[in-house]
């Protein structure tokens, strides 16, 4: 017995062609998300969301790369390359201006202090 034409596929290959379909419309409303979730926060939420946002897919990447030059090289391999490069993105650290007198404030004294200390960064 024939499936009825409405529940009949429009692609031809059966099932996996769907599946195919499925993935293609997928992927692509990810990445209207990915476009549109970043406006989105900075309109609604502030530089500050859309900031706590950017470091979470930087480190999202990182650990998706990391997962991705597995398939082409040695754990031992990969292991020393990604250590190496934490390491020099933390070096970076040093290079912010004030850091050390920023990190011994107390909390209520943290607001605007850069501000405050480098007002000709902020000047618009």
């Amino acid at each position: 017995m024939p499936l009825p034409t409405f529940l009949r596929s429009p692609i031809p290959g059966g099932s996996f062609r769907w599946l195919l379909a499925s993935d293609a419309l997928t992927l692509l409303s990810m990445m209207v998300g990915q476009v549109a979730l970043p406006w989105w926060i900075a309109q609604s939420g502030g530089a500050h969301d859309l900031a706590v946002f950017a470091v979470s897919m930087a480190a999202m990447s990182f650990v998706a790369i990391a997962g991705v030059a597995l398939a082409h090289a040695g754990v031992r391999t990969v292991y020393v390359a990604f250590g190496l490069a934490s390491v020099v993105s933390a070096l970076g650290f040093f290079l912010i201006p004030g850091l050390r007198a920023f990190m011994a404030l107390e909390h209520d004294e943290v607001d605007n202090w850069y501000g405050r200390t480098y007002p000709k960064a902020f000047e618009t």
